[in-house]
């Protein structure tokens, strides 16, 4: 039970596209206000995924305590609800210590879950009912999510078969429940103060190339063979994300690596694009051009 109101307590939210700098802006401005940083990105809530994750180093940290980060196990699927359900939790005790919460990710669908009521109660529960759908392509099945619910679909790769069939399930198994292109009503547990980085998207895309050939040189093809090693399947929700599905096709002798080094910077262009749309729907959020 949360002892003050929402309008009493106010979260900074800082969001924006990959490689926008958002961690070392959450991290000054938590050093300036006596904050903790809440992760809401949903590769570095993975333990064991590292290299291609720019998950924030000691030094970038700066003595800044960071909450969700390395909390769900990368052979199985960690969900929205899930999330929302342990970030929420963090952020009442930053509170609770006199603390202010800093919300730092671009992660849309992460960012809803906590700055909006969304009805994710049932998540976990509709997976576990998923079901195949009859259509039988990813257009098919991309095209019916977009007809059914735009917003969910916005946050979801047109390929990304696995994560289309479950946002469809949830909206079979659970109709009562408001979609999330129906879900704007702000959360009662906090007022969120929302500031939205906007860098300039030639300079962005100079960044995001420079970082995945950063991600290479440190260790990224590695980490992913130790990944495949220990048993966490290509299927697996972890190994979808950006870098990782690349470079196990890479490893599974489906590509060059430069093949794959090419496909990841393309497909981290398409991501910055979709975040931007994304964050571009936050009404009152602070502009910072960057």
């Amino acid at each position: 039970m949360m002892a003050e109101s929402a309008e009493h307590r106010e979260a900074i939210v800082v969001v924006g596209p990959t490689a926008a700098g958002k961690t070392d802006y959450a991290v000054a401005l938590a050093l300036s206000c006596g904050g903790e940083v809440v992760s809401a990105d949903s590769m570095q809530v993975y333990v064991g995924l590292d290299k291609g994750t720019a998950k924030p180093s000691a030094e970038e940290m700066r003595g800044v305590p960071h909450h969700m980060i390395d909390v769900a196990d990368p052979h199985e699927d960690y969900s929205v609800a899930q999330f929302a359900a342990a970030a929420r939790r963090c952020i009442d005790d930053i509170f609770a210590r006199g603390k202010v919460p800093v919300v730092c990710g671009g992660s849309g669908l992460y960012v809803n879950a906590l700055i909006f009521d969304m009805g994710l109660g049932e998540d976990i529960t509709a997976q576990r009912r998923m079901r195949q759908h009859p259509a039988s392509t990813s257009d098919e099945l991309y095209a019916e999510l977009v007809r059914r619910d735009p917003l969910a679909a916005w946050g979801i790769h047109p390929n990304n078969v696995k994560r289309i069939r479950r946002a469809l399930d949830r909206l079979d198994a659970a109709p009562e429940l408001r979609p999330f292109s129906g879900s704007f009503v702000l959360t009662r547990q906090f007022t969120p103060r929302i500031i939205r980085l906007a860098p300039d998207r030639e300079a962005l895309y100079r960044r995001i190339d420079a970082r995945v050939d950063a991600f290479i040189a440190n260790g990224l093809v590695g980490e992913v063979r130790g990944l495949l090693a220990d048993g966490v399947g290509r299927g697996t929700t972890a190994m979808q994300g950006i870098g990782y599905k690349e470079i196990a096709a890479y490893l599974g002798g489906e590509c060059t690596q430069g093949e794959a080094v090419t496909r990841i910077k393309y497909a981290t262009h398409h991501l910055a694009k979709r975040q931007e749309t994304w964050f571009r729907r936050y009404e009152g959020a602070e502009i910072v051009r960057i």
